[in-house]
């Protein structure tokens, strides 16, 4: 069975997610396993903003 990493990464730029994606990518190679990071965002799906407490300016800013 083959062993997959997958790591999402969207919004802003960031050193401190860049260096955690960096750190993930060398664990996969050191157990072998494959690594996919998904940088933008594919269902596009808008989230509730009364269950997760976030403003609309959020949802907007990050997946528009």
């Amino acid at each position: 069975m083959k062993k997959l990493i997958y790591q999402v990464y969207t919004g802003k730029k960031s050193k401190l997610y860049d260096h955690c994606t960096a750190s993930v990518k060398a664990y996969a190679k050191r157990i072998g396993a494959d690594y996919e990071l998904q940088r933008n965002p594919i269902l596009r799906i808008k989230p509730d903003v009364f269950m997760t407490n976030r403003s609309n300016e959020w949802w907007i800013s990050t997946y528009l």
